[in-house]
């Protein structure tokens, strides 16, 4: 059976959290600037499942477990969010 994380270890998993969640924030932001008219639909899917990711734990919570599926979750977020704006040359 595994040992349960010490307390540094939850704390700094929360501060992760917390980064990675500002980070996406701006993320969000520039991909929101950077929209056309009309926005491509795969563009505001992936806004949208970002902004569902952000505010489903709105803080870490402290958990180990939870605060690290939560990290995952934003990780992915930002990666599919940096994917399109790297795209953003070949027309989004």
């Amino acid at each position: 059976m595994p040992t349960p994380p010490d307390n540094a270890a939850v704390h700094e998993l929360g501060c992760a959290v917390t980064r990675l969640d500002r980070t996406l924030g701006q993320l969000v932001g520039i991909a929101k600037s950077r929209l056309g008219t009309p926005p491509s639909l795969d563009v505001g899917l992936v806004i949208l499942r970002a902004n569902d990711v952000r505010s489903a734990q709105l803080c870490p919570v402290g958990e180990f477990k939870d605060d690290l599926a939560h990290l995952r979750r934003l990780a992915m977020a930002a990666s599919d969010l940096l994917d399109l704006l790297s795209d953003e040359e070949d027309g989004w």
